[in-house]
């Protein structure tokens, strides 16, 4: 490797040096050093793995001859020089064998009293956060898409309860589109102001209370008519901010409602037969039911 000038460490002897080398090799985070001129004075050994070539490949070089002269990170640095401001930039590294790895790469100014004395670069590996994300939007695509397959679909409310998604089965259903029907604008569906308060009233408690949202609504369609929906929900915890969420379903369950009325009808029916044996009065009764 070769050896980093005084002026690049500014360090009070040589121990200082050594220790700093040390360091760069032992610490498992890519660090390296460049100077004013942009040639790389310090280079880690875990800096060297990332870029897949050895360290000596690399101290003394001028970073065109690292990167190349138009790529982000080479781009990055000489706006630090210019601006003296921190920079920092996303890239993916392709090893041999393995997976590859996605760093975000972070250029920290070296400034004394205003001076720019070098520029500092340090890499974080960010590749199990990528995956995780990659799987959260896989997971919501996935989520999305069955929601399709439901009668009137999925939603999904930010932790003050207004949704932030209904699919496309949904709106549809309601002949609106699916931006009005966000935030809040779903109690229009409603039949009347009361039941708008009362949906309102019943959801805000549920934030407040419960992690499980499971109540039934009756909303206008886009023919006219009205329709029996069960709304299921649950809180989630995965936002990046670890605010809570909520996701669940809509399932239009008109038909079992009128099944019920059907069977609490026959009830009734069955009620006045027991107690009456008068003809006319259970015909008046029927009438009325």
């Amino acid at each position: 490797m070769t050896e980093p000038t005084a002026a690049s460490l500014r360090p009070d002897n040589q121990s200082h040096v050594d220790l700093a080398l040390r360091l760069l090799d032992v610490v498992p985070v890519p660090m390296g050093y460049l100077d004013t001129d942009l040639v790389v004075r310090l280079c880690g050994k875990a800096a060297a793995e990332a870029l897949h070539r050895s360290q000596e490949d690399i101290v003394g070089r001028h970073i065109q001859e690292v990167f190349g002269s138009d790529d982000e990170a080479t781009r990055g640095l000489e706006d630090v020089l210019a601006t003296k401001s921190q920079r920092s930039f996303m890239m993916t590294s392709s090893p041999d064998s393995g997976p590859e790895r996605h760093w975000e790469v972070l250029f920290v100014p070296d400034l004394t009293d205003g001076r720019l004395d070098g520029i500092i670069a340090v890499g974080f590996d960010v590749s199990d956060l990528i995956e995780a994300q990659e799987q959260v939007s896989e997971s919501e695509r996935m989520y999305r898409s069955i929601g399709e397959l439901l009668p009137f679909g999925t939603w999904t409310a930010n932790e003050d309860g207004a949704l932030t998604y209904v699919s496309d089965s949904f709106a549809e259903m309601t002949g609106r589109d699916k931006e009005s029907l966000l935030g809040w604008a779903w109690l229009d569906l409603l039949p009347s102001d009361e039941d708008r308060r009362q949906a309102a009233s019943a959801w805000h408690h549920t934030l407040a209370n419960s992690d499980i949202r499971d109540t039934k609504h009756v909303v206008r369609s886009g023919d006219g008519s009205y329709r029996h929906l069960l709304c299921r929900g649950v809180r989630l915890s995965s936002g990046r901010d670890g605010s809570a969420r909520w996701a669940g379903i809509h399932v239009d369950v008109t038909d079992t409602e009128r099944q019920l009325r059907f069977r609490d009808a026959l009830g009734v029916v069955k009620d006045m037969l027991v107690k009456s044996l008068d003809t006319d009065e259970l015909l008046a009764q029927v009438g009325e039911a």
